[in-house]
């Protein structure tokens, strides 16, 4: 079993029926709350997820307060890349990204799964960028659009975590 400490943000969470992400009213019920569970670890060269099974989410306790999600503080950038859900790339789905993956990535965003900028550079090397609004809510309606295409989005830049999240200016947001 994975044991993970975690402090869940429901506002990051949304429900939908098929393809959805982590159930937000068990998210709600365990805001900041030290949680135990079980899932899947899915991944590629450069990141790793959890799918977590909502079944065996067990709290351990309201965390200590000394967990700090985010500082607050960040860069200013501008990315461009593809937006993809985190799940498909991250190896359900091959491949989990481009035109033939549109359908089944506006699925998966509409029904909660988080959001991955992927972007790359001239060489070929890809990295990867949480996708979070400026608020560090979830901003999968406003991007659905966008998928699978083309883009470029501008926001603060943090690390939280070993993990890059853009809080990104969704009026940034254009094809390319």
């Amino acid at each position: 079993m994975v044991e993970i400490s975690a402090a869940l943000h429901p506002a990051n969470l949304t429900e939908r029926p098929l393809k959805y992400g982590f159930p937000g009213e068990l998210a709600s019920s365990m805001h900041l709350h030290q949680v135990e569970f079980q899932g899947t670890f899915i991944g590629d060269e450069l990141d790793t997820m959890i799918e977590v099974l909502p079944e065996t989410v067990r709290s351990l306790g309201i965390g200590n307060g000394t967990q700090q999600i985010t500082s607050g503080e960040g860069t200013a950038a501008t990315l461009q890349g593809e937006i993809v859900d985190s799940k498909c790339h991250l190896g359900v789905m091959n491949p989990g990204r481009f035109k033939p993956h549109r359908a089944c990535a506006i699925q998966c965003l509409a029904g909660g799964i988080p959001p991955l900028l992927v972007m790359q550079d001239g060489e070929g090397t890809l990295a990867h960028v949480l996708l979070v609004a400026a608020d560090g809510t979830a901003l999968n309606e406003a991007i659905l659009d966008y998928v699978a295409e083309p883009v470029e989005l501008s926001g603060r830049l943090e690390m939280i975590g070993d993990r890059q999240v853009l809080f990104a200016d969704i009026a940034s947001l254009r094809r390319l």
